[in-house]
């Protein structure tokens, strides 16, 4: 009886850390190994229940579609280790500089995707000239001398429901119009 209740013990045991490994296998898929954000599976995982939520109430969603300009000078000049502490850095920047709400996504290198649940247009506006003039004010010395960083900013809303690929492909629309017009700016697709 005894030996029975020890291996049971152990299967419990190995089972908790079986689900346990697995839950933090999970995590692992849905994050960007650099920055800890969430990536395209985090989204794809998090949109459904989201846009649910707010149509039902028939409220907006707002996308943006941030891009570092001229960031591969910073790989080319300072090396891939200072790139990569300067996504890091952007990735807190964006953390602190957006409600709990909302989702910040990395798309992929320079690239990042931030969903605004509840804001139209002009909330989203606001919400990334903030973000803008937070990255530009960031002292980035401290990675590497005399470093400075600006963001290009689309930005599309509409009423959900709506099509996540299509606002997604309106921001990035937007974001190549804030580039094209001088970047470090926040444009509206």
């Amino acid at each position: 009886l005894f030996v029975t209740q020890v291996e049971a013990q152990q299967v419990r045991l190995e089972a908790r850390l079986a689900a346990e490994r697995a839950a933090l296998a999970e995590r692992r898929a849905r994050a960007d190994p650099l920055t800890g954000l969430g990536n395209r599976r985090e989204l794809d995982e998090r949109w459904p229940p989201l846009q649910q939520r707010l149509a039902a109430q028939r409220l907006p969603v707002a996308l943006a579609m941030l891009d570092l300009d001229h960031f591969k000078r910073v790989n080319d000049s300072h090396g891939h280790g200072v790139g990569d502490a300067v996504l890091v850095e952007l990735a807190r920047l964006l953390q602190d500089g957006l409600r709990s709400e909302d989702l910040i996504i990395r798309m992929g290198g320079e690239e990042f995707l931030v969903v605004l649940p509840e804001a139209g247009t002009e909330r989203a506006l606001e919400a990334c000239e903030r973000l803008r003039h937070r990255t530009a004010a960031n002292g980035w010395d401290h990675l590497a001398k005399g470093l400075r960083l600006t963001l290009s900013i689309g930005v599309a809303s509409a009423v959900t429901p709506c099509e996540l690929q299509a606002l997604i492909e309106r921001a990035d629309a937007a974001l190549y119009v804030a580039k094209r017009g001088g970047r470090n700016r926040v444009a509206v697709g």
